[in-house]
């Protein structure tokens, strides 16, 4: 009988290959959760855009809030199931976990004046939306953007009555825009503005000292800051200069005495960083910051959406009144 010799791998042979192996393989797993959450969190910051746009456009529709009347609880429910504002999109963001986390799930909420998103990431993530989104903060795992009001609404019967139902109890800032057609104006101080336009001012004291431009009325001096046309248009309302800004800059407000402000922008370069990745997709916007625009850039790379920082996103701005 022939006995063959065979030999296999001892037992410390073995634990060493997967030493070696174990030792790879931890190494390895912090990159890959990494990239993971890299793409749970440019997701769900195209998410809450995407909400809070769509919000705007839905308050600018119908002069308020998708459901407002429950201080907007279930908006995201309301805004898909109308048609045109959110469409595949349910409340749960890429966090959610039923056990671990249900607070993943997107939950709004609303004032008469602003629109906020709340979502549950983790706390070394939360801080990357409030870098990434605009109006973003970070309260440990949780992270709320807050959206205003858009500049123009058609009805504003909710927070300015206009039967004298309700006074006013503080001051009214129209933020740089013009009150028109006013019939009678009273006052019981001194009006101070750089921009007042009527057929004639009377001394309320006196009625018969008036500045009257329709008729033969002499001033001794009179100093202007800007000179306006029959048609309505001035010269402070032609177009500004263009200007090339990184994503994330506040763009002022220009002062309008005719029309409203209007700002547009344009990708002109754009990259996720310094590697160039590929990019399928660019898209310019701007948010309403109240005296300023806060203009952004976000791209779509093989990664999912992102949004370059200053150096790596540039846009054409240009701003005028319409």
């Amino acid at each position: 009988m022939n006995i063959k010799n065979e030999k296999g791998f001892t037992l410390l042979e073995l634990l060493a290959v997967m030493t070696v192996i174990g030792i790879l393989i931890v190494q390895f797993i912090p990159n890959v959760v990494e990239d993971v959450r890299q793409n749970d969190a440019n997701v769900t910051a195209g998410e809450i855009l995407s909400i809070g746009e769509a919000a705007q456009n839905w308050v600018a529709d119908n002069g308020s809030w998708p459901d407002q009347g429950n201080t907007c609880a279930s908006a995201i429910t309301t805004m898909v199931a109308a048609a045109g504002y959110i469409d595949n999109l349910d409340d749960k963001s890429p966090w959610y976990d039923a056990t671990t986390n249900p607070a993943g799930a997107y939950t709004t909420s609303c004032t008469a004046t602003s629109f906020t998103v709340t979502v549950s990431t983790h706390a070394d993530w939360s801080g990357v939306l409030a870098n990434t989104l605009p109006v973003t903060t970070a309260l440990g795992a949780q992270s709320q953007t807050t959206y205003p009001l858009p500049s123009t609404i058609p009805a504003l019967d909710d927070l300015l009555p206009r039967d004298g139902s309700r006074a006013m109890t503080g001051d009214l800032d129209l933020d740089s825009n013009n009150i028109n057609n006013i019939n009678t104006a009273t006052t019981v101080s001194t009006v101070a503005t750089t921009d007042m336009r009527s057929p004639e001012f009377i001394d309320s004291d006196d009625v018969i000292y008036k500045v009257d431009p329709n008729a033969n009325t002499k001033l001794a001096a009179l100093e202007v800051d800007d000179v306006c046309l029959a048609s309505g248009k001035c010269l402070s309302d032609l177009d500004k200069p263009d200007s090339i800004v990184g994503s994330g800059t506040l763009i002022p407000k220009p002062t309008c005495n005719s029309g409203v402000p209007q700002v547009f922008a344009d990708p002109v370069l754009f990259s996720k960083d310094a590697t160039g990745d590929a990019i399928g997709a660019v898209q310019a916007y701007a948010v309403d910051a109240g005296a300023n625009w806060q203009v952004f850039l976000r791209i779509l790379t093989k990664d999912g959406f992102f949004f370059p920082s200053a150096t790596y996103g540039k846009l054409h701005v240009k701003v005028r009144c319409s």
